[in-house]
């Protein structure tokens, strides 16, 4: 029996949440009996479009106000009604509030396809600080996942958060990792970068968007601060904060050990190229980051925030343990607290100190990931979708 199965998401911009639903459809599509569609809320595509999909977008607006986003809403409900009608969508995934709003809102205006709300951060945590949102996104929230037939965490805290702050029935729940395409990034990583690193010094990374959330800062300020100063830091990624953390470097006197690179197609050879990968987010879903820098063999120092990080790093410890100050050294990698500048100093010192601490982290790696290898991951994906 043929699937039909559609991905709704708010855009398609460079964003974990959106990489990763990308990632999904393409492991998904190879069964012979599914076929995928993506509906796109809001015409913003940064992530390449894969020809083999079939896309829709539902607006021509890029950056909408907010009154018109909130207005459209019920005119997207019924757009997404007459497309699942005319495709037999069997299935609608949805990602990011909007998208699953609009989802579950078409369901009270008849649709008969199948909701499943996938979720990839700690929303309890998560803020916007545009007027009305906070109240409007619990509403919304709540709406959403009640109303949802399935709720897909990429996490156990965020099923957890979802249980305990917006009582969504654990019954409702799976806990399933995102696809990362090991055998992409085995390939992909062997291409030549284009920087030239300095002789005997040790290679840093950091990739992701550059906002606050990431909390970027915390890295430059604690390196500021180490005594051994043969680093050099490549930063990957942009955002609203590149400006400001331009200056920082120039404040801290780092200019020329920071190097800013942008956004890269291809982050993987950088990564291989580096020795430690850094990771200083005040909150995160399930960092997919952190895994592609373990299959790149970094050694690995993250936060020890919401959510993600520990789970990766430290897979037998409780998920909801979390250090208030200090670091720790676990299995695969190092956490630090969170915003915690001496911990993040004494981590980073720990890792430039002891170079055969840094070189098992790097041979440990490998070990780690094969928890999220994607031929185990799909198939809890397939049962999800009732593809088997």
């Amino acid at each position: 029996m043929q699937k039909n199965i559609l991905f709704l998401i708010n855009s398609l911009e460079m964003g974990g949440a959106e990489k990763a639903t990308i990632n999904l459809a393409e492991k998904l599509q190879p069964n012979k009996n599914s076929h995928i569609y993506f509906v796109i809320l809001k015409n913003k595509t940064q992530v390449p479009l894969k020809e083999n999909f079939s896309y829709h977008f539902f607006s021509q607006k890029q950056n909408p106000s907010f009154l018109y986003s909130i207005l459209q809403v019920p005119f997207l409900a019924y757009k997404l009604i007459k497309y699942c009608r005319k495709h037999d969508i069997d299935t609608i995934f949805a990602v990011l509030s909007k998208a699953q709003f609009v989802a579950v809102l078409s369901k009270f205006l008849g649709n008969k396809s199948q909701i499943i709300c996938s979720e990839h951060t700690v929303l309890s945590k998560w803020q916007n600080k545009q007027l009305l949102y906070p109240f409007l996104q619990k509403i919304s929230i709540g709406f959403s996942y009640r109303n949802a037939d399935k709720v897909h965490c990429v996490s156990e805290s965020i099923a957890r958060d979802l249980e305990q702050n917006f009582q969504i029935s654990p019954a409702k729940i799976s806990v399933i990792p995102n696809i990362i395409d090991f055998r992409h990034i085995s390939t992909a990583q062997n291409e030549a970068i284009n920087f030239d690193f300095p002789p005997k010094t040790l290679r840093l990374i950091s990739v992701g968007s550059l906002k606050t959330i990431k909390n970027q800062s915390l890295t430059l300020r604690a390196l500021a601060q180490v005594s051994n100063k043969n680093f050099t830091l490549l930063i990957l990624g942009d955002g609203p904060d590149r400006k400001m953390l331009e200056k920082l470097c120039e404040e801290l006197q780092l200019s020329d050990k920071v190097h800013f690179l942008g956004n890269q197609a291809n982050p993987f050879p950088y990564l291989k190229a580096a020795d430690i990968f850094l990771l200083s987010s005040f909150l995160e879903g399930l960092p997919n980051v952190i895994i592609e820098a373990l299959l790149c063999r970094c050694a690995v120092l993250a936060t020890d925030c919401e959510s993600g990080p520990r789970e990766i790093l430290a897979p037998e410890s409780p998920p909801e343990m979390r250090l208030k100050e200090g670091f720790e050294i676990v299995p695969y990698g190092i956490l630090s607290a969170v915003n915690d500048i001496n911990a993040y100093v004494n981590a980073l010192e720990t890792l430039f100190d002891n170079p055969q601490l840094m070189c098992e982290f790097q041979e440990k790696a490998t070990n780690c990931v094969q928890a999220f290898s994607p031929e185990k991951i799909i198939q809890q994906y397939r049962q999800l979708f009732e593809m088997e």
